[in-house]
């Protein structure tokens, strides 16, 4: 799989080409189910199928008030679409595109340096400046154009539209079996163990930095922790540790049962299996520990077993 940045690569591939455009934040099964139909059609016409993303969300171009926050980072994504068997990724820069009207984005972006056979897209597509653009007039501009529009419909989980907007909220609200279904499998974090403040406390936590910009709700979690092909159980908590750290920003701490390896520097992916309760003030560090005893205990007995 090919990763560019830029569209006019494009005017020296001479295959056909399937195209499909989104942000496809999270990878969700309904952005895997247009991506797929995307690959089958490229390899049925032994043409190239090319995902058409963004460096980040235009969102946050669009609306500076909108906190929009990413899923998953940009090489989170391009790991995933390979998996999917995709030709070609695009990551473009939405500043270099944003003032273009709907038209002009397909006339003299699209089609002027891309060999176009078809594009493949869901019902609710929007693009161009002030998102003028819609399926009504893809579907003029592919008839004018001689290109073939695939509208593919909605995948949805308990009669709900997937999308990452609710994967955002399922997450915040601590439904993991929700976000689980929408993506397709788990979901997880991967990041590198920093030092942390070095408190004295009974469970020695891996620290892990962060570089994702949504993650689940805060509280303790139970989690299964992945260090180098190897899986370990654990107990992670998402918060600013009121009782002996209060920290300003969130961090994720991650106690893992029978391991006593250095691991500073080393990454970690941490998949979520389910929230225990909420973060909490302790008056005490006693009273912690008793609490975080108990955790870890139910943790042991409900995800401990093979």
């Amino acid at each position: 799989m090919k990763v560019l940045t830029s569209i006019t690569h494009f005017k020296k591939i001479k295959k056909k080409v399937v195209l499909t455009i989104g942000v496809f934040d999270g990878l969700h099964i309904g952005h895997q189910h247009l991506i797929k139909k995307t690959v089958k059609l490229a390899k049925a016409i032994d043409g190239i199928s090319v995902v058409f993303t963004f460096d980040t969300h235009p969102e946050k171009y669009l609306n500076e008030k909108n906190k929009i926050k990413i899923l998953k980072d940009t090489e989170s994504k391009i790991n995933r679409l390979k998996i999917l068997g995709v030709d070609i990724v695009l990551i473009q820069n939405f500043k270099k595109i944003r003032y273009l009207s709907a038209k002009d984005f397909i006339s003299k972006y699209i089609i002027k340096n891309i060999n176009l056979y078809a594009i493949v897209t869901g019902k609710d597509f929007l693009f161009g400046k002030n998102k003028t653009g819609n399926i009504s007039l893809l579907r003029r501009l592919s008839e004018k154009y001689k290109f073939k529009l695939l509208v593919i419909p909605d995948v949805k989980i308990e009669n709900k539209k997937v999308s990452s907007t609710l994967i955002r909220k399922y997450l915040k609200a601590g439904k993991i079996k929700l976000v689980e279904k929408m993506l397709g499998g788990p979901y997880s974090i991967t990041g590198t163990v920093v030092h942390g403040r070095h408190i004295g406390f009974k469970y020695p936590t891996a620290n892990i930095k962060l570089k994702y910009e949504d993650i689940p709700a805060t509280g303790v979690w139970a989690v299964r922790v992945f260090y180098k092909d190897k899986s370990y159980l654990g107990a992670a908590n998402i918060g600013t540790a009121p009782t002996l750290k209060n920290e300003k920003k969130a961090l994720l701490e991650v106690y893992i049962y029978n391991f006593h390896k250095m691991i500073y520097g080393e990454k970690l992916r941490v998949v979520f299996l389910e929230k225990i309760r909420d973060e909490k003030k302790f008056k005490t560090q006693e009273e912690l520990i008793k609490r975080v005893d108990k955790d870890i205990q139910f943790i042991k007995e409900k995800f401990g077993k093979p």
